[in-house]
């Protein structure tokens, strides 16, 4: 019996290595192909300009962390030192979309709630960050095996501890998103309703516009992987211990990235159309993100290209939306 028990989990662990292995070569597929058709909006507007700023390095920090993690997959690891640092990188991925979701609710939230809710924001969203590199330092030993030759990582936490850190992290992070898509609903939709009255076909290029469509569409779809991941994962622990746990983590990162890399690279794009468009706005109906005072030229690029004043002079429009 115990013959039949050990063949058993040999074929489980490898039925659980063979679709990891596609999910991990359909991710990097991804991100290779991302990186590929965007290069050329990297260098124009995070390279070229030469400007060291909040949104350059948010970028370029999501984007290269990523591919380092996407390369690493593919490297054979000889020893404990490379686990230990493959398993730094792969948290510290979290760090910039966890300040660029708190960067936007600190934009886009109003003045009085800005620090709580980005506090808030930027604090959920690192949980995961926290919870991995302590289980992977921590509670992560590390045995080599002959028949590969190579050294293997051996999780030595308790299945139920486990899987309370998975749940934290996913509940700590569709918490996040769900903040901030309600904040970006209340702070935009309005606004993105009156400039396609007052300036009909160009609501779609606006940074209001961008942050509504993009904010929604990107982090609803984060927060359905997110939900896909938590139920996956307790169906499979509750039905069958041998059963192959959810993968869907291993799409949900490298699409996180690429999903930031976009948002980031509209929201520079709509800038550049924003600033070029200022002087020609007609008198009649003005929409203007940031009053033009001396000070809002001193404002970091990134905060501007995030949230500023939209100000609408018009007959009927006597108040200011901000967002």
């Amino acid at each position: 019996m115990s013959g039949d028990a050990d063949a058993q989990a040999i074929i489980a662990s490898a039925y659980v290595g063979m679709y990891d292995t596609y999910c991990g070569v359909a991710a990097q597929a991804l991100s290779y192909y991302d990186y590929l058709i965007t290069f050329h909006n990297e260098v124009t507007l995070f390279w070229i300009p030469m400007r060291i700023n909040g949104a350059s390095v948010l970028f370029l920090l999501n984007r290269y962390l990523n591919l380092v993690m996407q390369i690493g997959y593919w490297i054979q690891v000889p020893n404990s030192l490379q686990f230990e640092f493959f398993y730094v990188i792969e948290p510290l991925q979290y760090l910039p979309w966890a300040a660029f979701s708190a960067l936007r609710a600190y934009a886009l939230c109003p003045k009085p709630y800005k620090r709580f809710i980005s506090t808030i924001v930027f604090s959920l969203t690192l949980v995961p960050l926290v919870v991995n590199m302590l289980h992977d330092l921590h509670w992560t030993s590390y045995v080599y095996d002959p028949t590969l030759p190579g050294t293997i990582a051996v999780d030595t936490l308790a299945p139920n501890i486990n899987m309370r850190f998975v749940m934290a992290c996913r509940f700590s992070l569709m918490a996040a998103d769900l903040l901030v898509l309600c904040v970006t609903w209340y702070q935009t939709y309005e606004t993105v309703k009156m400039s396609r009255r007052f300036a009909p076909g160009q609501e779609t290029q606006s940074l209001a516009s961008i942050l509504l469509h993009d904010g929604t569409s990107y982090f609803l779809i984060l927060l359905i992987l997110n939900v896909l991941h938590v139920a996956f994962t307790l169906s499979s622990v509750a039905n069958d211990p041998f059963s192959p746990s959810s993968v869907v983590i291993l799409i949900e990162e490298p699409l996180t990235s690429v999903l930031t890399s976009r948002f980031l690279i509209n929201l520079q794009l709509a800038k550049r159309r924003q600033e070029g468009s200022l002087e020609s706005t007609s008198e009649g109906t003005e929409l203007a993100f940031q009053p033009q005072t001396s000070s809002s030229h001193h404002i970091d690029g990134f905060i501007k290209s995030m949230g500023g004043q939209l100000s609408f002079d018009h007959d009927s429009v006597e108040e200011d939306d901000t967002i």
